[in-house]
């Protein structure tokens, strides 16, 4: 499962790169996909806003202003 939460990480680093935001993202790759357990959850950490995506793995896919990462 681990892969999945990598191709989840990949497929949006790639859109973003693209130019999409975090709507298209939403809406296009993570809305209905099997391993996205709950919507984003707004948080605050050290680099500033983030929005956490909940994962079937327990991990989460972290979208900061700078980077998209898993955590």
């Amino acid at each position: 499962m681990a892969d999945v939460a990598n191709e989840l990480l990949q497929a949006c680093n790639s859109a973003s790169r693209d130019g999409a935001d975090f709507p298209t993202i939403w809406q296009k790759i993570l809305n209905r996909n099997i391993f996205v357990t709950g919507t984003a959850i707004q948080r605050i950490n050290n680099e500033g806003p983030t929005l956490e995506v909940p994962l079937l793995t327990g991990q989460r896919l972290i979208f900061g202003a700078k980077a998209i990462s898993l955590g």
